[in-house]
């Protein structure tokens, strides 16, 4: 991975194949946290995931990786389902990200209402979050 530590603001775009093997999953996560330990300088982070679509595979770091702790201001997230390995996910950035304003997640009509009874009751670092389904 190239020397990153100079920037300021990143915008990463997180592109999920549809089809994975749990090999490729794991991967996949284990590159992912490398990206966000190496963006621990970075003032400004947004994450948006096109789509999750059940491809999560979560596993929760042993630690949590700076920039998510001190940097990650939006995440978007382009289709969020009832896995549990997205609920997962969501929780622990909410419990873990001090500084994140935003959180857009795309859902179905059918799933909002459930998901917002189920994501309230998570704890949250920061109390500026506000989440919003588009």
């Amino acid at each position: 991975m190239e020397d990153i530590s100079s920037l300021v603001r990143a915008s990463v775009n997180v592109i999920i194949p549809l089809q994975l093997s749990n090999e490729g999953k794991n991967e996949r996560a284990k590159s992912f946290a490398r990206l966000m330990q190496a963006l621990h300088r970075v003032k400004d982070l947004y994450i948006s995931v096109p789509n999750l679509a059940g491809n999560t595979n979560w596993w929760q770091p042993t630690h949590v990786p700076g920039c998510v702790y001190s940097c990650l201001k939006g995440i978007s997230v382009g289709s969020f389902d009832d896995d549990e390995d997205e609920f997962a996910m969501l929780s622990y950035i909410l419990e873990n990200a001090r500084v994140l304003q935003t959180v857009k997640l795309r859902a179905s009509i059918q799933a909002k209402y459930r998901m917002l009874q189920r994501i309230t009751k998570f704890p949250r670092k920061s109390q500026a979050c506000q989440i919003d389904f588009v």
